[in-house]
């Protein structure tokens, strides 16, 4: 994936909460970028590698 092209997408659709003990895992992330380049008419790049996942 384009540095640039995921820089922005950070900056532009995710905020930082220090104070949450949730975030997103790698497929939430993914299906959230993948969202963001559909609404800003970006072409989402493939994910480079499989997504980990925490154990259960």
């Amino acid at each position: 994936m384009d540095a640039l092209h995921f820089d922005a997408f950070l900056r532009e659709a995710v905020k930082a909460d220090p104070g949450s003990d949730n975030g997103l895992d790698g497929e939430e992330l993914y299906g959230l970028y993948t969202g963001w380049c559909l609404l800003t008419g970006r072409l989402p790049q493939p994910a480079k590698g499989p997504v980990a996942y925490p154990p259960l």
